[in-house]
This record gives structure tokens, C-alpha cells and sequence, in this order.
């Protein structure tokens, strides 16, 4: 078994012609001798290979981005459907709460009323037929507003209860929104690294260089990388090999430390 140059697909030589993941060509060189290839036709096949795995992990990352941008925006929908059935259940539980008062007011006139009565009634021993049926009126608005009373509490605590729950769904929406821009943000700084690494392993090809620099799009890894280059050319002419690359370790773990606290600034702040 053999691997795929470009995306390290495994594939049996001479079965296949062309790579299933990435359509890389597959078929074997010819046989040739020692002298007839030419080393500027090795040079440009390794050219043309390098800039096949570079194509290939900007349209896989840029596959993966765009999903992760799709997965956001349903968030940020269901979140703002959930807010908006919130501020409905809040407006119900306020006129809910409107009623009970207005129940509570009528109970207190006619508790008012039935000593009103009562006074009456004493002051009036031959009207015993008047007051019973008067105490049975009382009795029957009572029993209706107890049964007010009760299903308006019943309301209301079914209104909480659903506010509880909304608010659970509400914070697990933001925790994935975060987790899946945590995940984009990731993305990002793949690919800047993998441009980096490039750009350092082509830094002797100047049409290479060129291509690298207008590839970033992002400000911020504009300025890394014209640092990176300050860098690299002052170390090549004092010939510093070893500090070259421990700069560039410190250098790639600052900045994208650096990069990281400031996207969760930003979000911590919308």
C-alpha cells in the first residue's frame, strides 16, 4: 500500500489512476535512466506538489469554517425564537399576576359586603330567609374564586417553570455558540500555521514568497509574518540556525496565545 502525496490517502499502486479524495494523478513515472531527467523538471514537480497540499488544506479548512458558520447561524435562530416565546411567557405570567390581584380585590369587597350583611341581618331577625339565601350567594362567589385563585396559581407555576427551562436551553445555546467559535477560531489558526510553515519551508523560492504574503488575508497574521521575515533574515546573515528556530517557536506560541485571549475578549464583550 502507498499513500497519496497530497492528502496521505492510502491507494494500491497500479490499481488506481487518480486519488479518490483528491484526484491527485497516481499513475508511475515511466522508467528512466540515470542522467535523462533534468533536475529543473524535479524542481518544478516538487513545486507543483507542494502547492497541491497547500490547496488541499485551505479547501478542507475552509470546508470545515463554513460548516461551523452554518452551525452558528441555527444557533443564534433557536436562540432568538427561545427569547422571544421567554418575553411571551413573561407577559403572560404579568397579566396572570394582574388577575390575581384583581380576584384578590373583589374577595375583600365581598368579604366587606357579607359583614355589611351580617350587621343587617342582626339588626333584622325576620329576614332569616333573606340571610340564608344571602350566605349561600356568599358561600357559592367564595368557592368560585377559590377556584380562580387556584388555577391562577396553577398558571403561574407552570409560567416559572417553563421560564426555568427556557433559561437552561438558553444557556446551553451560548455555551455551543462559544464551543463552535472556539472551533472556528481553531481553524484560523491551522491554516495561518500551515502558511507559516510553508512560507518558511519556500522562503528560497521568491515568486513562492510573494504568493504566501498575498494569501493572508487577515491583518494580524499580515504583521506576524512580516516580523517572521525581519526575523529570518537577520538570524540567515549571523548564521544562526538554532536561534532561528527557538525565536520562531517563542514567536508562533506568543502569538497565537495572544490571538486566543484576544477573540475571547471580543466575545466575552458582544
Amino acid at each position: 500500500m502507498a499513500n497519496c502525496p497530497v492528502c496521505n490517502t492510502e491507494y494500491t499502486e497500479g490499481d488506481v489512476g487518480n486519488c479518490s479524495i483528491c484526484g491527485w494523478d497516481l499513475s508511475p513515472y515511466p522508467i528512466v535512466f540515470a542522467g535523462q531527467i533534468h533536475d529543473a523538471f524535479l524542481e518544478k514537480e516538487r513545486k507543483k506538489l507542494a502547492w497541491a497540499k497547500q490547496s488541499w488544506l485551505k479547501s478542507q479548512s475552509k470546508e470545515e469554517l463554513d460548516r461551523a458558520n452554518q452551525e452558528i447561524s441555527l444557533l443564534l435562530s433557536e436562540l432568538d425564537l427561545t427569547q422571544q416565546e421567554k418575553y411571551l411567557f413573561e407577559e403572560e405570567v404579568e397579566q396572570l399576576t394582574k388577575g390575581q390581584k384583581q380576584i384578590q380585590n373583589q374577595l375583600q369587597h365581598l368579604q366587606q359586603k357579607k359583614k355589611e350583611l351580617e350587621v343587617e341581618l342582626a339588626e333584622q331577625p325576620s329576614l332569616k330567609e333573606v340571610n340564608d339565601k344571602f350566605q349561600q350567594q356568599i358561600r357559592l362567589l367564595e368557592e368560585e374564586r377559590k377556584k380562580e385563585v387556584s388555577q391562577v396559581t396553577y398558571s403561574l407555576d407552570r409560567a416559572n417553570q417553563r421560564i426555568k427551562e427556557l433559561q437552561i436551553k438558553n444557556l446551553k445555546y451560548e455555551e455551543n455558540i462559544f464551543n463552535l467559535m472556539t472551533l472556528s477560531n481553531n481553524f484560523i489558526e491551522f491554516k495561518f500555521g500551515i502558511q507559516i510553515i510553508l512560507f518558511i519551508c519556500l522562503i528560497g523560492t521568491p515568486m513562492a514568497s510573494v504568493l504566501m504574503f498575498f494569501s493572508l488575508s487577515n491583518e494580524y497574521c499580515i504583521i506576524i509574518l512580516l516580523r517572521y521575515i525581519a526575523l529570518i533574515i537577520i538570524l540567515l546573515f549571523t548564521g544562526g540556525t538554532i536561534i532561528l528556530s527557538i525565536t520562531l517557536y517563542v514567536a508562533q506560541t506568543l502569538g497565537k496565545f495572544g490571538y486566543n485571549n484576544q477573540l475571547l475578549r471580543r466575545f466575552y464583550h458582544e
